[in-house]
């Protein structure tokens, strides 16, 4: 082999080299970031399912208060009409005397 060809050889071996070694890097990045979005995403996940739980609790509360309120508006609605009524009755007893 000619000295050209020896250089040639350590160049492309170098060459080599520093692509093997970039691989390597780019394989651990990959390998970092992989391990970073997998526990963001169980993190994310728990997280999720705590707010969840959160707004099931809120909607029953909503609910037990939405009960409440139509329970006391029927209340309401009907002492309105027996106070109606009764004021029905006055008036024709102040009218008949």
């Amino acid at each position: 082999m000619t000295p050209d060809g020896i250089a040639s050889l350590g160049s492309a071996a170098a060459a080599v080299a520093v692509v093997i070694i970039f691989l390597r890097y780019l394989a651990k990045r990959e390998a970092d970031w992989q391990a970073f979005f997998t526990a963001l995403n169980i993190a994310n996940a728990s997280e999720l399912s705590k707010l969840r739980d959160s707004l099931d609790m809120v909607v029953k509360g909503i609910n037990v208060i939405a009960t409440d309120l139509r329970t006391h508006d029927d209340n309401v609605t009907n002492r309105i009409h027996v106070i109606e009524t009764a004021a029905k009755h006055t008036v024709r007893r102040a009218a008949e005397k």
